[in-house]
């Protein structure tokens, strides 16, 4: 089974994020979010990515659109922990996790191995 296009560019993005070449991250993730626009995975990914290239707006504007799409269909509240984990705040990145454990979000599977949440990891309210 092949995999789909824009999973390949998250893949590809996170390599890049881990090495610390941002801005090739933050490509990877604008092509990917053009792939899969039904999806708000390849959106949340790109709104971490910004955030972490100290592009602080845009990552608050991927936040907004996040909820504009939580208001047609389901969005996980996983998809703004780690928007807001890449802004460094904290607590509103707790905060959207402990959403996501109340909606019995699957994504709370990865809570401990994410590393887009690690920066989450040393505080007692993880």
């Amino acid at each position: 089974m092949a995999i789909p296009g824009f999973h390949a560019r998250i893949f590809l993005e996170r390599v890049y994020e881990a090495k610390g070449d941002l801005p090739s991250a933050v490509a990877e993730f604008q092509r990917a979010s053009k792939i899969e626009t039904s999806m708000p995975w390849p959106l949340a990914e790109l709104g971490h990515a910004y955030a972490r290239s100290g592009k602080k707006s845009e990552a608050q504007q991927v936040l907004k659109e996040l909820q504009d799409l939580s208001r047609k269909s389901y969005v996980a509240a996983y998809y703004a922990a780690i928007v807001y984990a890449g802004l460094g705040e904290k607590e509103q990145a707790i905060a959207s996790l402990e959403k996501a454990y109340v909606d019995r979000s699957h994504f709370m599977t990865f809570v401990n191995v994410d590393p887009e949440l690690n920066n989450l990891h040393p505080g007692p309210a993880f």
